[in-house]
């Protein structure tokens, strides 16, 4: 019985050691099996070869899932590697790389060993499993670009190398903004790989300095580096802008770029900045057109609110006919202070003056009627000029119409004088004055008098301060015109 029992136990004994060791070499194949390899080179230990983007076994970049597939279905402890370079357009180059647990990276200057981007380089990335270019997906495949966003340009590329010759797919990005401070490349596909990027720009403050007699703004408030920003200095009245400045954190102040009136723009530097604008109050100038005539008494220039103050200064022979002083098509109100002195308020502006002078020789016949009793011998004088003496033109006598040129007593001979009076001011308004033999018979009056017209005068009796008449449209009969004891009632009349 116990012979059996041994017998038996042999038999199952040899049975657990056959099943042991079948298990064994089943294992040992299952592990030789896992021990994958994409491209000549061996995954991550801790993933399958079928979970890493276009990784197979025994060589085979296309045995494994999409990588698009693998992006979203991660193996635990899969590595994704960017292969970096931005000497060449050569696979070969691409001795830099940066890794992460999904096909999406962070590449920054650093990442190509720069202190930052250039605008204007091409920076070429490429999809592996490893660190070689060798590993390189999309090989005898496509690359193509997806989304781009942000200040930078993407474009494909593929490069041919080795024996017997392989195709490198892959891209490259160009930074068109120096604040890009970080890239976002995402990778999708398999042996078709398409590359997405996404730029990240650093954005900074602007500030404002303090600032008096005028203000000023910026447009963006903040921007990137490399933006441009502008600025426009609005000085208060009577003032002008002085400077516009930017001055980066830490750094030294800079001066802006006058593009146009107040206008100024500079460009954004990676850092905060502050911006400064000083005004100063500014200075006008008076010019002077003058026909006929000078403009004395201008200084070099005046500020605003400043009073000017000038005289116009006629030729021999000339008067001022017209004055007008304007800043730009704005007429500027004169204020004469006596004769042909004037003043005016500075306005925030240049001013000009124009000034026309005429000739004033000109000569006209003035004719005086008065009784003789009391004039004897009348003078006359324009514009406070030479006195003329008058001459009897004619006598007044009895016509047939029966009108009395004496007195009622008859004690009254009346007539008309004449003076022909040379150097009128045409131009404007002429004052006369008529003196008689003594010094206190006299008066005055303002005629506008043309050359070579005739004027009729007359007054209400010739005494100290009367007033000049002009009797000239009265009639057409001057020796009709009837009066009595006084010149008062022939002007009447």
């Amino acid at each position: 019985m116990k012979t059996k029992i041994k017998r038996h136990s042999r038999t199952v004994l040899s049975v657990i050691l056959a099943v042991c060791m079948l298990a064994s070499c089943m294992a040992v194949g299952i592990i030789a099996t896992s021990a994958a390899y994409v491209d000549g080179k061996s995954v991550p230990e801790a993933a399958n070869a079928a979970d890493i983007p276009g990784g197979g076994t025994n060589g085979s970049k296309d045995d494994g899932e999409a990588l698009g597939a693998a992006a979203d279905d991660e193996a635990v402890g899969a590595t994704y590697y960017l292969l970096l370079s931005y000497n060449s357009n050569k696979p070969t180059d691409m001795t830099n790389y940066v890794s992460s647990s999904s096909a999406t990276f962070t590449v920054t200057p650093s990442s190509f060993g720069k202190s930052s981007f250039e605008t204007g380089r091409n920076y070429y990335v490429g999809i592996s499993s490893g660190t070689s270019y060798t590993n390189m997906y999309s090989q005898n495949g496509s690359s193509s670009i997806g989304t781009v966003t942000g200040s930078l340009t993407a474009n494909v590329q593929n490069y041919n190398y080795g024996e017997p010759s392989v195709r490198y797919n892959f891209a490259y990005f160009c930074i068109t903004d120096t604040s890009v401070q970080s890239v976002t490349v995402s990778v999708s596909g398999g042996d078709n790989t398409t590359y997405s990027f996404a730029a990240a720009n650093t954005s900074y403050t602007i500030s404002y300095g303090s600032t008096t007699n005028g203000s000023f703004t910026t447009a963006p408030t903040s921007a990137n580096s490399g933006s441009t920003v502008t600025v426009v200095a609005t000085p208060s009245t009577g003032y002008a802008v002085s400077s516009v400045t930017y001055t980066p954190s830490g750094g030294s102040a800079a001066a802006c770029t006058n593009t146009s009136g107040n206008t100024y723009t500079f460009t954004m530097p990676s850092a905060n900045v502050t911006v400064n604008a000083t005004f100063t109050q500014a200075s006008y100038t008076v010019s002077a057109n003058c026909t006929g005539c000078a403009i004395t008494g201008l200084g070099s220039s005046y500020h605003y609110g400043d009073t000017v103050a000038f005289t116009v200064a006629p030729e021999t022979d000339y008067a001022l006919k017209s004055l007008t002083v304007k800043q730009g098509s704005t007429t500027i109100t004169t204020t004469n202070t006596g004769g042909n002195a004037y003043t005016f308020t500075m306005p925030a502006g240049n001013v000009t003056i124009t000034a026309v002078c005429a000739n004033t020789a000109g000569t006209a016949t003035i004719y005086f009627k008065s009784a003789t009793a009391y004039v004897y011998v009348p003078y006359v004088s324009v514009n406070g000029g030479a006195e003329v003496k008058m001459t009897v033109d004619r006598y007044l006598t009895n016509s047939a119409n029966s009108y009395n040129p004496k007195s009622e007593t008859g004690s009254l001979r009346y007539a008309w004088y004449k003076a022909e009076i040379s150097g009128l001011n045409t131009t404007s308004a002429t004052t006369v004055k008529v003196r008689g033999q003594d010094t206190y018979m006299e008066a005055t009056g303002s005629f506008n008098i043309t050359d070579g017209g005739t004027i009729y005068l007359a007054c209400d009796n010739l005494m100290e301060g009367s007033t000049l008449v002009d009797i000239s449209s009265l009639a057409t009969d001057l020796e009709a015109l009837d009066f009595y004891d006084t010149p008062l009632n022939m002007i009447d009349n």
